[in-house]
């Protein structure tokens, strides 16, 4: 009923052949390790001399799982591309093969620059691997980096970088980012100068955080004709793996802001963010403390919408509610318009005239304008649009302007369009309605006043208010 137990026949053939293998491996590699530094020494030597590169480094740790370098130089010693004081590589060791767990390193400093929208490090490129085709991913090891400087040279401007921090580079690694570049050209015939950030980084399940200060001595665009001095963000931003898109918001401040004929000073706000670098869309709210528009000058200027910035094309727009607190309008403007009024001296609406002009000069001191403002702008100029707009004077007069287009001026042309209907009443103003028409912007103006009689009762007034074209 038993069966009978054959006699014990070994390890198959195929296992003994790859024991004996990996038993003669094994004595290979304990008679190389009485002198591995000079052999990997010279591996490496002669890999580096066949790929072009010139570099120069000493071994001072090489074991199974752990390798030092020490006085690294890469490139031409008289300008190297890389320098390190020394770097360390943790690594695994499985069937599949060798897998780096961890590097350090320390006092880095690597030359580099962006040709055509991509890096390229010199000597370095000849020992990286070609380029796969997939998209960017952060490698799973860690890193421990200190004193790293980057030096970039590109065709906007030389830009300085300082890299600080800890932990796996796609989850985990928490470090700091400082840049600065002295002047560097933005697009769009823009230029920064003394621009500077210090944020702090952060990479968790593969999406970096970049939250911190940046800021820049003046922002100048002389073909827009914007010019902004003293800009300082405090920026708080996601992006993917990819690198390829940014989300979140940042503070604002902006000691002063000139566009075109206007300037405000003393800018404070928050915005939100949401794109890439062919388009970005948000939510701005901005207060300035003080704004100017030619000669006119007023308080407490206020913006609280949704814009849309093109990078690419240098194109941005606005669309939202603007608010100025007590404008002053200038001399020349108040002196024109009674000037106006007062010219129909010595003829039956004289009193009317003068009365008129009185209340101009009035009004035409402190005024608080409402609008809802749409704006936009390109690398040819653009166009501010105010419909509907509400002017209150503290003399008590009001101004609405609402239907047609509203209020629009464009620029760099500077010239000025109305079309819609405006109501004007109190402030000593008799109650009035003017409808515009204006069919190119500096061109002629036509329209038809209605004015209600002034008078003491609506018995006196009549049937129906006067009703003038012009």
């Amino acid at each position: 009923m038993s069966q009978a137990v054959e006699p014990r026949r070994g390890w198959p053939l195929t296992v003994k052949i790859v024991l004996f293998l990996l038993a003669l491996v094994l004595l290979v590699l304990t008679g190389a390790w009485l002198q591995r530094k000079p052999i990997a020494a010279d591996i490496l030597g002669r890999e580096i001399s066949a790929r072009g590169v010139t570099a120069s480094y000493r071994i001072t740790r090489l074991g199974f799982r752990n390798q030092r370098l020490e006085n690294i130089v890469i490139g031409d010693p008289a300008n190297p591309d890389l320098t390190a004081d020394w770097a360390e590589v943790l690594v695994s060791l499985r069937w599949g093969g060798v897998t780096v767990r961890k590097i350090t390193a320390r006092g880095v400093r690597l030359n580099g620059r962006i040709v055509g929208g991509k890096l390229r490090l010199g000597q370095i490129d000849r020992l990286l691997l070609p380029p796969s085709g997939k998209p960017f991913a952060f490698p799973d090891f860690e890193v421990d980096i200190d004193r790293t400087r980057i030096s970039l040279a590109t065709s906007a401007g030389r830009v300085s970088l300082a890299l600080r921090g800890r932990g796996k580079l796609s989850d985990g690694f928490r470090g700091r980012l400082a840049g600065s570049a002295p002047r560097i050209a933005l697009g769009a015939g823009c230029r920064g100068t003394g621009v500077r950030a210090n944020v702090a980084l952060t990479i968790d399940r593969r999406s970096p955080h970049i939250s911190g200060p940046v800021s820049a001595a003046l922002v100048d665009c002389p073909a827009s004709e914007i010019r902004a001095a003293r800009l300082s963000i405090v920026v708080d931003a996601r992006l993917p793996e990819a690198l390829n898109r940014w989300r979140g918001g940042a503070r604002l401040g902006i000691e002063t802001l000139e566009v075109a004929r206007g300037a405000a000073s003393g800018l404070a706000g928050n915005v939100r963010f949401d794109g890439d670098a062919d388009l970005t869309l948000g939510v701005l709210d901005v207060i300035a403390q003080r704004a100017r528009f030619a000669e006119h000058f007023g308080r407490r200027l206020r913006f609280d919408g949704r814009y849309r910035v093109q990078p690419r094309q240098a194109r941005i727009a606005l669309l939202g509610d603007v608010a100025l607190g007590d404008l002053a309008l200038g001399r020349a403007i108040r002196a024109a318009l009674t000037t106006t009024l007062l010219s129909a001296a010595g003829t039956p609406i004289e009193p009317l005239g003068r009365a008129a002009a009185s209340a101009v000069q009035r009004a035409t001191q402190s005024i608080d304008l409402l609008g809802s403002l749409k704006l936009v702008h390109g690398p040819r100029g653009g166009g501010a649009r105010l419909q509907p707009l509400t002017a209150r004077s503290a003399s008590g007069a009001r101004l609405a302007v609402a239907g047609g287009e509203g209020l629009t001026y464009y620029w760099p042309q500077r010239l000025l369009r109305i079309d819609g209907e405006a109501s004007l009443q109190g402030g000593d103003f008799p109650i009035a309605r003017i409808a515009f028409d204006q069919p190119r912007p500096g061109g002629p103006i036509s329209g038809v006043l209605r004015v209600a009689p002034r008078c003491a009762s609506a018995r006196e007034a009549g049937p129906a208010p006067a009703s003038t074209p012009w």
